[in-house]
């Protein structure tokens, strides 16, 4: 009877060992290659237009325009760790090419268009908690489509044609603060944030002298005053920063940009300890009107829409395909245990597994230690008996 009851719980200690071994899938499991791009789980609706946003290690896909071209509130949830997505509670402005950015929890929605109305005013706040929405004060000014929001410290910043706008969460009220200098009016200039200052890339030029125009400024909050940056050799489509715990602090630009009139495909760094730019490998799928997010240090491109000839799409001749296309790019120099910058000086980057692959080890050492336990207590019963 002994001897049965030891057997089934050998048996059972192998089926979960293997179910762990087998189990927990190769993608999430497999080792993060540093300057590499990875294909994920896809969206369930193929859209280009969309906001992108990470909460908590989660990232938001909302909005956006579908393969016929209507303009929906779709909101799906990414899990990076389960790779797998979760359809949530719709916008409910259904809208495209507006901004998005995310504060203590909740993902504020900012303009945008729909449809034949071109810059909507409305603001409405997803709460990633309650999975509920909720109406704020409206845009002080129309024509917001394409801005990029960023939030410091409670307060929500973005720029339009060369003026700065301000929103105070608190307050829900918006400000005019000072204006950037020597603009190009454009409103897509790619934003971020880095040390509590609001970096603004365009993806044009600043100024009429395409020659000698910046291409980067720097708004600091505190005294409300913009400075000079370095310029970014290239532009793109969205701009991401990373937090300097996994990889060091940089800026990345992916997607689309132009040399003087000319479509290019780089993909962009910025490293601030350097003050340099260089270029790292570009999507693997070409596409434009996507979102972008990170989450531990690592970016994901998801959503947008693919053309022959992108450039071509500007001026409305060739056809697009809207794709639901998701794809994780792992940044230079990524260490899972690195957490402070001074790290990253003394630690030689090839490689790094991920938290699920060392799970699944430790996972597999803690059984092969319990089959060795309950091996041994076997060989003791049978030695009693023998007795």
């Amino acid at each position: 009877m002994i001897m049965r009851k030891i057997l089934s719980l050998i048996l059972l200690i192998f089926i979960i060992c293997g179910f762990f071994i087998i189990g927990v899938n190769p993608v999430l499991s497999s080792e993060l290659v540093e300057d590499s791009w990875n294909t994920k789980a896809p969206m369930s609706e193929a859209r280009s237009g969309l906001g992108v946003v990470a909460v908590d290690g989660k990232i938001y896909a909302i909005g956006g325009s579908t393969i016929d071209g209507t303009v929906v509130g779709t909101n799906e949830c990414y899990d990076p760790k389960t790779d797998t997505w979760t359809t949530l509670t719709a916008m409910p402005t259904p809208r495209t090419n507006f901004g998005i950015v995310a504060y203590q929890n909740k993902i504020y929605c900012i303009g945008g268009s729909y449809s034949t109305e071109y810059g909507l005013l409305a603001v409405e706040v997803y709460d990633t908690v309650t999975n509920r929405w909720s109406t704020k004060t409206s845009m002080p000014r129309r024509g917001g489509t394409t801005i990029r929001p960023c939030a410091i410290d409670g307060q929500i910043f973005f720029t339009y044609g060369g003026d700065l706008f301000m929103y105070d969460i608190a307050a829900d009220s918006w400000i005019q603060k000072s204006s950037m200098p020597n603009f190009y009016r454009s409103p897509s200039y790619l934003t971020v944030v880095m040390d509590n200052k609001l970096v603004v890339v365009d993806a044009y030029n600043f100024g009429a002298d395409t020659d000698t125009a910046q291409k980067v400024m720097i708004y600091d909050p505190k005294n409300d005053q913009w400075n000079k940056g370095q310029v970014d050799p290239h532009g793109g489509t969205l701009a991401v920063v990373t937090s300097g715990v996994y990889v060091p602090q940089r800026i990345y630009i992916i997607g689309t940009g132009y040399d003087f009139d000319t479509l290019t495909f780089y993909n962009s760094v910025y490293d601030p300890i350097s003050n340099t730019w260089s270029t790292i490998k570009p999507l693997p799928t070409a596409r434009d009107g996507f979102g972008v997010a990170v989450v531990d240090d690592v970016l994901y491109v998801i959503g947008g829409y693919t053309s022959d000839e992108l450039l071509n799409h500007y001026s409305r001749t060739t056809p697009v395909t809207k794709v639901a296309i998701n794809e994780q790019y792992v940044p230079s120099d990524y260490d899972h245990t690195a957490k402070t910058p001074e790290q990253f000086l003394s630690i030689p980057h090839k490689t790094t597994q991920t938290t699920f692959e060392l799970n699944r080890i430790a996972l597999i050492t803690i059984g092969l230690t319990a089959i060795m336990t309950v091996s041994a207590v076997i060989a003791l019963a049978v030695k009693r008996r023998k007795k």
